[in-house]
């Protein structure tokens, strides 16, 4: 069974976003998996739990997704579940127990599924929650962790695999993730997947052709927390992340921007690694990244970069756009004549900004009469217009004569 389509499938008649279903899914996957499968990246061994906060307005069907993903992981019954309202103290506690299961060996590793469908309410305020989840995510090189208070004593965990899933509204995200989580690199290991419209209007007075049945479902997932083993390359899938890895930061290395405050450009490597693990193990049990599952991951994770953009994360006050404006002027003057295309710009900048940034930055800079944007088929083209070129040139002479008074 395909796992994706067949979930797809039974939540077609549903309003909640395609991409929110899709990563219910792939966090599912990502919790029953725990260290069970790895990908050797030599230096480390790669696991594929990530973190998720769906992201979108109140009312657009985030308690779906949440609600099958937790259920799904449940009837596997292979790693802690942590929900509800929490402390952060709660939480280390309940890792650091042997947890007993009935027929089942017990669960003596500290791997577990934090899920919630209101995260702002998840951990009760505490300023080091976030900066101690966002420790817990790098497995490959945590080993045994260990909390040392007056009161509690040594809490040891070993063996720690944490899956994180969460949802949230904009303003309640702002509310609890402050600039030093998204600067220090919570935000930088959490895929933001923001979502703006339903799928479809369905008043869902009508029986769905297909229902929900997760009972199926779980028999899939049963199978797939049984996998043991290392991932292996296609020959195909190897070239295709190689080509990619190699074009990203040889791109990084032709400009000196890098708007990206989160670290999530720096990771991004990984992340493509860990969902095209976790997409392999939808269609089948294998453990052979395919080109497919490369490219889809490449996909979903550039998408997810420019998730947390429109997610609002900027600190207020600040000139969201000031900088990537920069970087476009100073793009097409390279190309005076020319002009470079839309396509061009996105493709080269797409770390920096998405098209819903440069929709915009093209409306900034056509009011100041500073580009034109000609249509040509599917595409524009940007040029710079005389009047900004001879602004240009004045202040560079400007600069020059200024230079030369001060005997510079």
């Amino acid at each position: 069974m395909d796992f994706m389509k067949e979930l797809l499938s039974q939540t077609d008649d549903a309003e909640t976003p395609r991409t929110w279903v899709r990563w219910a899914g792939l966090m599912s996957i990502a919790a029953v998996s725990a260290f069970n499968v790895s990908l050797d990246k030599y230096y480390y061994k790669l696991s594929p739990n990530i973190y998720a906060l769906l992201i979108g307005k109140s009312g657009l069907g985030k308690a779906l997704p949440i609600h099958i993903a937790k259920q799904l992981v449940e009837t596997v019954d292979n790693t802690r579940i942590i929900s509800g309202r929490n402390s952060i103290e709660a939480v280390i506690l309940e890792l650091s127990r042997t947890r007993s299961r009935e027929n089942k060996p017990m669960i003596a590793d500290s791997r577990g599924f934090l899920v919630s469908g209101e995260f702002s309410n998840f951990i009760i305020s505490n300023p080091q929650a976030l900066t101690i989840i966002t420790e817990w995510y790098d497995t490959h090189y945590l080993g045994e962790w260990s909390n040392t208070l007056k009161s509690t004593g040594v809490e040891k965990l070993k063996g720690v695999n944490i899956t994180m899933f969460g949802a949230c509204s904009p303003p309640h995200f702002r509310d609890f993730v402050t600039t030093r989580d998204i600067e220090g690199g919570f935000v930088g290991r959490t895929m933001l997947i923001y979502a703006e419209k339903r799928y479809k209007i369905n008043s869902l007075v009508d029986k769905p052709d297909i229902e929900l049945d997760l009972t199926k479902l779980a028999d899939y997932m049963k199978q797939v927390s049984q996998v043991k083993g290392e991932f292996k390359w296609s020959s195909e899938g190897k070239r295709a992340y190689k080509d990619w890895y190699t074009s990203l930061r040889q791109r990084e290395e032709q400009h000196s921007y890098n708007g990206d405050r989160t670290g999530t450009d720096q990771r991004i490597q990984d992340h493509v690694c860990k969902v095209a693990m976790l997409l392999s193990l939808s269609h089948n049990t294998d453990l052979i990244l395919q080109e497919e599952d490369i490219n889809e991951a490449i996909k979903l994770c550039t998408q997810f970069v420019s998730d947390a953009k429109k997610a609002n994360l900027n600190t207020a006050g600040k000139s969201a756009l000031a900088e990537q404006t920069g970087v476009v002027l100073t793009f097409l003057m390279k190309y005076p004549t020319k002009g470079a295309s839309r396509e061009e710009i996105l493709k080269r900048y797409w770390n920096d900004m998405d098209a819903f940034d440069l929709d915009k930055i093209e409306m900034t800079l056509l009011q100041a009469g500073a580009i034109t944007a000609e249509s040509e088929g599917d595409d524009k083209v940007y040029k710079l217009t005389d009047k900004y070129l001879k602004q240009v040139e004045a202040y560079t002479e400007k600069k020059k004569k200024a230079s030369k008074v001060n005997g510079t």
